[in-house]
């Protein structure tokens, strides 16, 4: 769905726990194939990619942060429509309930 690369971008994979599980992974690599631009080249060009910081495909792919707000922004129009039918529901839902509740009959509740 999101061509992107870490939260921010590819500086989240330097150091830490995540660096630590990639280098351990078969192929000894330094970041996940998501972050190189040539992620659907040649295997050669992905392993490159992955296995140096000093890439300058690796530094063209936005965060997944980033991504995830221009996404929402070029479908505002979605968005917006599946908010204002979630707030129609929830008001008709209160509006019903008032209604169960001024027509109970309190004599035969207790």
């Amino acid at each position: 769905l999101f061509k992107c690369c870490g939260g921010n971008n590819y500086t989240d994979y330097d150091g830490g726990k995540i660096q630590d599980e990639l280098k351990n992974a078969p192929n000894n690599t330094r970041y996940p194939p998501s972050c190189c631009e040539t992620y659907k080249d040649t295997k050669a060009d992905l392993d490159a990619c992955t296995k140096t910081k000093d890439n300058a495909k690796i530094k063209l792919v936005p965060g997944c942060g980033q991504e995830f707000w221009n996404q929402m922004k070029s479908h505002v129009n979605v968005v917006i429509g599946f908010g204002v039918t979630i707030l129609f529901v929830e008001i008709v839902g209160v509006i019903i309930a008032c209604m169960l509740i001024r027509n109970m009959d309190y004599e035969h509740v207790a």
